[in-house]
């Protein structure tokens, strides 16, 4: 198993085709890829039809996948203005590739995800999706609520296009067709193991509580106290630094296994708080909550971001002498990036300060697809992750 990332920042779709192009027949993984994925800034929106037709004609991919979006990320840079082009392309033995193209149809006041190639998977043991989405048409949280009751324990990791702002701006690529809509994939099985890693990007302050009273997605007690009073003792117990954070960064943790005695990271699916009700004391989070789940108030801010995404990274690289990786995808909001953090390429270089030389290719993302606690979520704020390992190899 192995892989390349190649990229160009040419402003004309065809000189960028070409560049990529290039790079990639100067590697003999490149000649003829078991997968080939391509990322593209909105730049060549127009133009990536012709860049995924001569792409496929010049190199026979046994899967071409890809879409996009606003920034790019190619090994350790960052490009989040300006025309690029992003290729990952990756030899892949023994790996069986089948890609699925899924589309959302309203019916009523309900509609129905048609294309799902889960059904067929039975267990899922082995096997891994990727997902790339259009915010716009297609519902990705419905889609992994349905996978995690029917897949249990199935990882799909990926992100949703962020190349446009209304709906058929965003291109997604398959093989040989381009769409403006719905939702395209792979599920990967055989000998790769698929290593994902999900930063969230906050950290825990004070302790957990259990809910004991909730509605929809509203907290109206914590151990049996107003969720607000439970929420300003935590606030007052705070250091200077958090309390300030508490107060215009405040996040909610809730536990994926609320039986667990104990708690760590990746333990909290982070949800935003989005409203507070002084009248009832209680406060609403952008998810569904009920009495008996376990929470942790949260905060987010650039070194929290950091410091997750670094521990996060130390823990999965030390068992990567089983079988370490040889390329990875990555996934990162596109809140993230410039945005978030004063200095440039801040995720790409950590993985690379991680796993030195190891091809990383990704875009920022209008939403990230990844796993927590064994079920798969959409995510803001994080960077999502998967690393391409084959059992067996050695370091």
């Amino acid at each position: 198993m192995r892989s390349i990332v190649v990229s160009s920042t040419q402003t004309a779709s065809e000189d960028a085709l070409a560049e990529v192009g290039d790079a990639l027949r100067n590697d003999p993984v490149g000649t003829s890829p078991d997968l080939l994925i391509v990322f593209a800034s909105p730049h060549h929106r127009d133009g990536i039809e012709a860049i995924a037709r001569g792409l496929r004609t010049d190199f026979a991919p046994g899967c071409l996948i890809g879409c996009t979006a606003q920034g790019l990320i190619a090994d350790d840079r960052e490009i989040e203005s300006g025309p690029a082009l992003v290729a990952f392309a990756a030899s892949l033995p023994g790996v069986v590739v089948e890609p699925f193209h899924m589309q959302f149809e309203q019916e009523g006041e309900t509609g129905r995800i048609r294309g799902l190639p889960f059904d067929s998977l039975g267990p899922a043991a082995g096997s891994s999706v990727l997902l790339l989405g259009d915010p716009f048409t297609f519902p990705m949280d419905v889609l992994l609520r349905i996978v995690n009751e029917s897949c249990p324990g199935l990882p799909l990791f990926g992100g949703m296009a962020s190349g446009g702002s209304f709906p058929g701006s965003n291109r997604l690529v398959l093989d040989d067709s381009v769409r403006d809509e719905g939702a395209v994939g792979l599920v990967l099985h055989g000998d790769v193991v698929l290593e994902t890693v999900v930063s969230q990007g906050c950290r825990p302050v004070g302790t957990h509580f259990v809910v004991t009273k909730g509605k929809g997605n509203v907290v109206l007690e914590l151990g049996g106290r107003p969720a607000l009073t439970v929420l300003r003792e935590v606030i007052d117990g705070a250091d200077p630094d958090e309390r300030e954070l508490l107060g215009r960064a405040l996040h909610v943790g809730r536990a994926i296994d609320e039986y667990k005695s104990t708690f760590s990271r990746g333990d909290f699916l982070v949800r935003s708080v989005v409203g507070l009700d002084e009248a009832a004391g209680s406060f609403a989070i952008n998810d569904y909550i009920r009495p008996g789940q376990t929470v942790q108030f949260h905060v987010r801010d650039p070194a929290s971001a950091t410091q997750d995404l670094e521990l996060l990274l130390a823990e999965r690289t030390a068992r990567f002498e089983e079988h370490p990786p040889k390329g990875a995808l990555l996934f990162s909001c596109n809140g993230r990036g410039s945005h978030m953090f004063s200095e440039p390429n801040h995720d790409a270089t950590r993985i690379r300060r991680a796993i030195p030389d190891l091809p990383v290719a990704g875009f920022f993302a209008a939403g990230e697809i990844g796993p927590v606690g064994g079920q798969n979520f959409l995510h803001g704020f994080t960077a999502s992750m998967v690393f391409f390992c084959r059992p067996g190899d050695a370091t």
